[in-house]
């Protein structure tokens, strides 16, 4: 009895040895599970954080060197290089290039990342790849800041001082691109209304709250309006001063009898200054070039006035 007991004692004991075993096993496989999961949690979340900055950072870059575009690609590349440079803080690698039609620059940045956890796994770092492009294009529709004036189409080329909007109705009358009742002014957005007196003299002073697009149908505005028009250039020059530069629409058709709908063909910038518009029921300016809030499009005519965004 006394062996029995002896030898189930000592099967009890081998027993427990190989329990021990097994636990110490599934420890150690626990721990490399473990240390896998930090290394994904870390490491991977370190390669995120670094995608985003370097997204940040090649989007920034693009973005300052598309203001340069089309003309000098040259600047174009030192801006987005410089803009780099400041907001990476150790090494990476980058490629810059350009369109074509030098519309579009492309920005690629490379960066390696070393791995703390993944070591474990044989795994030393890995390379953040990112790239961001950007063009500097004919606008296609503007955000907002659009002025209740419009020139015709063939007239975005003239050269010198050009009347936006004439005076009285004589001067009217004698302006063949005119149709009867209208004096060069548009119907534009101003929070819920397009049309009357005070939106047209707001509109002068801050431009449309609405988007407009090339396609887009507005409304010819009739009437002289000499009042509005001239508390609202008083109201533009006092806030942004002489010269103050102002987006129209390019349309299709201005010679209409009365209110009547006309199509955006594109968008023009004038250059107002004060000296220039001391006939208070009349607004003249001289085309610029200018880059605005809005969408570009590498298709579209180009009148001067661009736009600035991202592409990918």
């Amino acid at each position: 009895m006394k062996k029995f007991i002896f030898r189930f004692k000592e099967f009890r004991l081998k027993e427990n040895l190989d329990e021990r075993g097994s636990i110490l096993v599934i420890i150690a496989i626990t721990m490399v599970v473990l240390l896998g999961m930090t290394a994904l949690v870390t490491d991977v979340g370190a390669m995120a954080l670094n995608r985003n900055r370097l997204q940040a950072a090649a989007d920034s870059a693009a973005l300052a060197g598309a203001q340069e575009l089309p003309f000098d690609t040259a600047l174009a590349r030192s801006v987005a290089e410089d803009y780099l440079n400041k907001n990476i803080n150790n090494s990476f690698t980058s490629n810059i290039a350009f369109s074509e039609s030098n519309q579009k620059i492309t920005v690629e940045v490379t960066r390696n990342v070393e791995f703390s956890f993944a070591r474990i796994l044989g795994i030393n770092d890995n390379d953040v790849n990112v790239s961001a492009a950007a063009i500097n294009a004919p606008v296609k529709s503007v955000v907002s800041g659009l002025r209740p004036f419009a020139i015709l189409h063939e007239d975005a080329e003239k050269i010198g001082l050009i009347t936006l909007k004439v005076g009285d109705k004589k001067n009217a009358d004698k302006n063949d691109r005119l149709g009867p009742g209208n004096f060069g002014a548009v119907g534009l957005l101003q929070g819920h209304s397009d049309n009357g007196a005070n939106v047209y003299r707001d509109n002068i002073h801050s431009g449309t709250t609405g988007n407009y697009w090339i396609g887009k149908q507005i409304d010819t505005e009739t009437g002289n309006m000499a009042g509005p028009t001239e508390q609202g250039l008083d109201s533009l020059f006092n806030a942004e001063g002489s010269p103050a530069t102002i987006i129209v629409p390019i349309v299709d058709e201005l010679y209409v009898n009365g209110k009547k709908e006309s199509t955006i063909v594109g968008f023009a910038a004038f250059e107002l200054r004060e000296e220039e518009n001391t006939v208070k029921d009349e607004v003249s300016g001289r085309f610029v070039k200018f880059v605005t809030l809005g969408l570009g499009d590498t298709g579209a005519v180009d009148y001067g006035v661009r736009a600035v965004n991202l592409v990918e």
